[in-house]
């Protein structure tokens, strides 16, 4: 069997780690579980709105109201539900495809099932960075600020670690 490998690439980590202690779920309180996890009842009452607001995208009826952002909902519309399989079925037969031909020719060629992959995934991406572009310019100017700001706090990042035994 001829095993054909085209990659130069390489993976390479920085010499300096830093990371951040994270707590085991047995060692937080019955507040501090409360404050990091939805309830049950929560996730209910969440999936409750989402489903109700699914019904209202769907019957066209969504535009009149706009209490609830529809955004990340898109793939379990039905026509979003559609697209989304066709493209993951799509991926999966040229991969399935391309396996198929290289065991034919007795051969293995990772780097041409990558890119069996890679031109049906590619429209995927694209429209995913489409998406994402008009989500920052939806957040604007000063929600970005905000977002630094935040994340660079002193308390932000005091709130990640544990407290000094």
């Amino acid at each position: 069997m001829t095993i054909v490998s085209k990659s130069s690439k390489s993976v390479t980590f920085h010499p300096t780690v830093t990371g951040i202690q994270i707590m085991n779920i047995d060692d937080y309180t019955a507040r501090e579980i409360s404050a990091s996890w939805y309830s049950q009842e929560e996730m209910d009452r969440i999936t409750n709105r989402c489903v109700k607001l699914l019904k209202r995208m769907e019957s066209g009826d969504y535009n009149k109201c706009k209490k609830y952002c529809a955004r990340g909902l898109e793939g379990h519309t039905k026509t979003g539900a559609i697209s989304k399989n066709k493209n993951r079925a799509s991926a999966r037969a040229a991969v399935l495809m391309e396996q198929s031909r290289q065991w034919i020719e007795n051969r293995v060629d990772e780097q041409a099932i990558a890119d069996a992959y890679r031109s049906k995934a590619s429209s995927c991406q694209l429209w995913a960075q489409i998406v994402a572009t008009g989500d920052e310019e939806a957040v604007g100017f000063e929600g970005k600020k905000i977002i630094e700001k935040v994340s660079r706090s002193d308390s932000f990042q005091q709130q990640l670690l544990p407290a000094a035994a």
